[in-house]
């Protein structure tokens, strides 16, 4: 199996309330329930809800030890929710997981909801290879985002075929009484990245004032969007 690269034996030693609990790396199906729990808990750590985080935290150890925990305290359980986070880390830099798709007027269209990219990764792999839902889910993450990535490509490269065979892509120039091929676009993340150019500004024409990147902060938004870490 390709999967070998990813270490699926690694596991990782947690104390809760005085007892360790040998905490393995999560599969697929473990590893979006997991992130499922960790949304809402940072959501609760922003909204600055003690109750919630401390049950949230208690829930998420629960799920990756698979145990009960007995009574940890507050400060062992963050430890070991660090950890258990970091264990579960995706390593894979997978493509077409760098561009999420964009709200329209800032809305999500009227079929998105909560954790629908879950939905989205089984429902493709199930109709591509035409596993079951139980050995979907005991994926590793990373090989499981490697297999979307190909069906994407040859669903786009399908597209490209139909496209370049009905000849949509043939543009007539009437100036110069020729035609031209205008290719079907590319999602963003099929793109290669164009190396930016240097360009020297005098220092009379430099703004005054707080300096915002925006491709940097457009790069940050990206990555803000498609890590789970």
């Amino acid at each position: 199996m390709f999967v070998e690269w990813i270490g699926h034996t690694e596991s990782i030693a947690v104390v809760l309330g005085g007892k360790t609990f040998h905490v393995p790396r999560a599969r697929l199906g473990l590893h979006m329930r997991l992130y499922h729990i960790q949304q809402q808990y940072e959501e609760a750590v922003d909204q600055r809800n003690a109750a919630r985080v401390y049950s949230l935290l208690v829930e998420y150890l629960t799920v990756a030890c698979g145990l009960p925990l007995g009574s940890p305290s507050l400060h062992e359980m963050a430890v070991a929710f660090e950890m258990v986070k970091a264990l579960n880390a995706f390593r894979a830099d997978i493509a077409c997981l760098r561009f999420p798709g964009q709200a329209v007027d800032g809305k999500p269209p009227p079929y998105e909801y909560a954790d629908r990219w879950a939905t989205t990764w089984i429902h493709s792999l199930a109709e591509t290879y035409g596993w079951a839902l139980g050995d979907i889910l005991q994926l590793w993450p990373e090989q499981a985002a490697a297999l979307l990535q190909e069906i994407l490509i040859s669903e786009q490269m399908e597209k490209e075929w139909e496209y370049g065979i009905h000849g949509v892509g043939v543009v007539y120039n009437k100036g110069s009484d020729k035609t031209s091929w205008r290719p079907l676009p590319k999602p963003g993340w099929m793109v290669p990245d164009i190396a930016p150019v240097a360009i020297r500004i005098p220092k009379s024409l430099l703004p005054v004032g707080l300096v915002v990147n925006v491709g940097e902060a457009l790069k940050a938004k990206r990555d803000q969007g498609t890590g789970r870490n």
